[in-house]
């Protein structure tokens, strides 16, 4: 993009293989979600891994899995 980066947020489906939404941002702060999953499945980018985000799952009652 010009003069900075887009973020690119997607909320997959795993079993159906498919985006079910998305969302951009030019920052990495977290968007509200559609619905709450029972399983939080991403990458270990580091605005998934941080102290302010992992608590907000464990309070939603979400199994957290990240990949390696």
């Amino acid at each position: 993009m010009q003069g900075g980066l887009l973020h690119l947020a997607p909320e997959l489906d795993w079993f159906l293989r498919c985006v079910l939404s998305w969302a951009l941002s030019a920052t990495l702060t977290v968007a509200g979600a559609r619905d709450r999953p029972e399983i939080f499945n991403s990458d270990s980018g580091a605005q998934l891994t941080v102290l302010e985000f992992t608590p907000t799952l464990r309070r939603c009652q979400m199994q957290i899995s990240m990949e390696g």
